[in-house]
């Protein structure tokens, strides 16, 4: 007998996010949630949170690679950057990053691209990875304003005036019983 739990709702605006784990721990998380998705007018930014693993120090020009796309499928990257990272073992920190505009609508990801370290010495490099090689940390939806108006939030407000109509016609229907017959 297996037991389904009705209290979770799937939701295929909600965002999702997850961590990557070897070298680093990195995570990522906008600074400002979407309610419940982006717009195509808005400029998110996202804090990068990254943890050394490893028991030397990453330096020496690492770069950890990060983009923003959207599409479908695995998008392609529409907005790239990089951030240069220090970090002694153990050591986190949070860089933020992004900031530019959306201007597509659909499924949006934030991910980041890095390599192994490299060198032998005690501080060591990283690899560098290419933009479009990179690994998703962040899921979200984009839409543009009047397309989510039209398609979620139109619906909504004409439920509520059915609804509405719909009470008010039975309370006129109620009214004319007790108007007959009293």
């Amino acid at each position: 007998m297996s037991i389904i739990n009705t209290e979770q709702v799937f939701d295929p605006l909600m965002p999702a996010s997850q961590k990557l784990e070897n070298h680093f721990t990195v995570e990522a998380e906008p600074v400002i949630e979407p309610d419940p998705v982006f717009f195509t007018d808005e400029s998110p930014e996202f804090d990068l949170k990254v943890t050394n693993n490893e028991d030397f120090e990453i330096g020496n020009g690492a770069t950890i690679r990060w983009v923003l796309a959207i599409g479908s499928g695995k998008p392609e990257p529409v907005h790239k950057g990089g951030e240069r990272v220090i970090l002694d073992p153990g050591e986190t920190k949070t860089y933020r990053v992004g900031g530019d505009l959306l201007s597509y609508d659909g499924h949006g990801v934030f991910g980041v691209a890095y390599g192994s370290p490299l060198g032998n010495d005690g501080t060591r490099k990283l690899h560098t990875r290419s933009h479009d090689s990179y690994k998703p940390l962040y899921s979200f939806s984009v839409w543009d304003r009047s397309q989510y108006d039209a398609v979620h939030e139109q619906p909504k407000r004409n439920q509520k005036w059915i609804v509405a109509s719909s009470i008010l016609v039975a309370i006129l229907a109620i009214i004319q019983v007790f108007a007959i017959f009293f």
